[in-house]
């Protein structure tokens, strides 16, 4: 991917340099950061689609100050020039290159983290090793690559998933490593081009996150990369997002014709500023029926059309081509308090609801949240809470490659359907240092007696646990499951330019069952480069 950056350089005449059309990175913890200063900035913002144009929010306010602490009150930098190395670990990227209208960075990409499983005595590691490229062609044009190399040993519980799902979460497929270990790879990486101040397009291959909370019950950032094509158009208080992609179900096969069965995706978001405290966006996502057991990519024009609802008006939600729609919502109470929320509607069947409750194919969930930033009025002290609850079978689909499904995971929660879950976060930071504090109470219905009692989205629909078309399918039905994951971290920001950190934490997690219970408890220390969001908290 680099040589192709490096080709585009090299061949396209640059502009005059001015603004960045790259991305900030979806980090949850730099976002804390990037939304406070929106929620205290009195202005229509747009935040529903992420990740979030740095040319765009700095139309509105010195957000790089924010983020990457440009004016930075650190523990232990002093106010003096340092020397090359102390500048490079401290406060720059590593190679940083300017020529007339060209702007290049280039930076390394690691996370060495060592641990200790204390439930089984069991060693872990991490090691990942990459490069990241990002610059800008003039005040146009923009582009950002990363490359990441890895092996790891995880807990029990991840190794388990990853030899299930045969691909480490959000991350890449894996091979097996010594043993009980995992060797995987991935790469990301867009150009970002802004021909007039209201219209962006993108394209490239990474995530994309609809919402304000810390999951999207309509798209999410959990599952691996994807090739896409985003436009967006910004005018005023509309905004109007439609992205196209390519998605992949892995299997174990080797057959070059079935092994990597794609299905393509049609995203279409209109954001509506109602005033600068409210906004509400209208999603309207498809999972297109272009592959079966004998072909890949067969797909009509109307995976182009841009027009939102459109196609659910003429194929309905009950289709072929799996239809989703929904709400988000966020309202500003005051500068420090923020409410949020979501609703996702898969397939509905009107008819069937006057005749009972919990009809199998009617298939929703909702979000609720708040933000409270500067809690007690202690300066970065961040609180939030967030519940999401989904129905029994939603996002899967009676035909199983139509789920709404990515690299073997789910687009939206990792625990897929039929389950309810409350998180709450507690945030400090203090000059260079931070400390994170989480905890996740989660109730799911797992399958029992070979029947899918609606939380694995890969199997059919058909085959629900109270039999096809059925009612009284309730949200945890089927082997009752209770998760508990807690977590703690206390770290120190190395370096605000790719948000290097030294961290040790802990992390807790409790899997019952009516039949039986596991533990892991985990401590463990790193450094690391994080820039994005890996989720194992399921």
């Amino acid at each position: 991917m680099i040589k192709y950056f490096l080709i585009i350089i090299t061949l396209i005449i640059p502009f005059f340099v001015c603004s960045q059309q790259i991305n900030y990175p979806l980090n949850h913890q730099l976002n804390i950061s990037v939304n406070k200063q929106i929620n205290y900035t009195d202005n229509y913002i747009h935040t529903g689609f992420k990740p979030l144009l740095k040319s765009y929010l700095t139309q509105f306010s010195d957000f790089d100050s924010i983020i990457y602490l440009k004016h930075r009150d650190s523990l232990f930098l002093s106010k003096r020039n340092h020397k090359w190395f102390w500048k490079k670990l401290r406060t720059e990227d590593f190679i940083v290159i300017k020529q007339k209208d060209i702007y290049v960075t280039i930076s390394p990409l690691l996370n060495y983290e060592f641990g200790k499983e204390l439930t089984e005595n069991k060693f872990l590691n991490i090691n990942t090793r990459g490069l990241i490229i990002k610059g800008n062609i003039g005040n146009k044009i923009s582009f950002f690559s990363d490359l990441l190399e890895s092996q790891a040993f995880y807990p029990e519980y991840i190794s388990s998933y990853i030899n299930k799902k045969t691909v480490v979460p959000g991350q890449g497929r894996k091979k097996t490593f010594k043993d009980t270990g995992f060797d995987y790879s991935s790469t990301s990486g867009y150009i970002s081009i802004t021909p007039y101040k209201k219209i962006n397009f993108q394209l490239g291959t990474g995530k994309n996150f609809i919402g304000e909370g810390y999951r999207s019950l309509l798209l999410s950032d959990a599952s691996f990369n994807y090739p896409f094509f985003k436009i967006t158009t910004t005018f005023k208080r509309i905004q109007y997002i439609n992205m196209l992609t390519a998605f992949q179900n892995v299997s174990n096969s080797d057959s070059r014709l079935t092994s990597y069965k794609r299905k393509h995706g049609s995203f279409n978001y209109l954001n509506i500023l109602i005033s600068k405290n409210l906004q509400i966006g209208f999603f309207e996502g498809i999972i297109w029926q272009t592959s079966d057991s004998t072909y890949n990519d067969r797909f009509s024009a109307d995976y182009f059309n841009p027009v939102i609802y459109e196609r659910l008006s003429r194929y309905s939600l009950n289709n072929k081509n799996n239809i989703l729609a929904g709400l988000n919502v966020k309202l500003k109470i005051c500068n420090p308090l923020q409410l949020y929320g979501q609703f996702v509607i898969d397939d509905i069947d009107l008819k069937k609801i006057s005749g009972g409750k919990g009809y199998f194919d009617n298939k929703y969930g909702f979000q609720a949240g708040l933000k409270y930033f500067d809690l007690f009025t202690i300066k970065n002290l961040y609180f939030q809470a967030e519940y999401n609850r989904v129905q029994p079978y939603t996002y899967s689909h009676n035909i199983p490659m139509q789920n709404y499904s990515n690299f073997n995971e789910p687009l939206a929660h990792p625990l897929g359907a039929n389950f309810k879950e409350l998180i709450v976060f507690l945030d400090y930071k203090y000059k260079d240092f931070f400390i994170d504090l989480k905890c996740n109470y989660q109730i799911t219905g797992k399958d029992t007696n070979n029947l899918s009692c609606g939380s694995d989205i890969f199997i059919s629909d058909k085959y629900s646990y109270n039999g096809n078309h059925s009612y009284g399918n309730i949200t945890g039905q089927g082997l009752n499951t209770e998760i508990i994951y807690s977590s703690v971290i206390l770290g120190y920001l190395l370096n605000p330019a790719t948000n290097l950190q030294l961290y040790i934490g802990m992390n807790y997690r409790l899997y019952k069952t009516k039949i039986n219970q596991s533990e892991s408890n985990f401590i463990f220390c790193g450094i690391r480069t994080s820039l994005d969001n890996f989720y194992f908290d399921f």
